[in-house]
């Protein structure tokens, strides 16, 4: 089926469509739009690859609570409590 049949025929099953059909249809396509925008793909490589790095990190534990952070500033910049 050529691109214009398939197109033709889409058409008149979404104008004999029931609200129900139609919403569906419309979830569908929104699923597609979203897949085809994933952010990620449009950020620069270096981007990437540290996005990436940084997940591996936290999947291996390698994190610092928010309280383990300012307690690490304070003592690298000599802040009081």
């Amino acid at each position: 089926m050529e691109i214009s049949e398939l197109k033709k025929k889409l058409i008149y099953r979404i104008n004999a469509a029931d609200e129900k059909a139609l919403l569906v249809v419309d979830q569908v396509l929104n699923y597609l739009d979203y897949k085809q925008e994933d952010f990620f793909d449009s950020l620069p490589a270096e981007i990437q690859e540290l996005l990436m790095e940084s997940t591996k990190q936290i999947e291996n534990g390698q994190t610092y609570s928010h309280e383990q952070v300012k307690e690490m500033t304070r003592e690298r910049y000599g802040f009081k409590r």
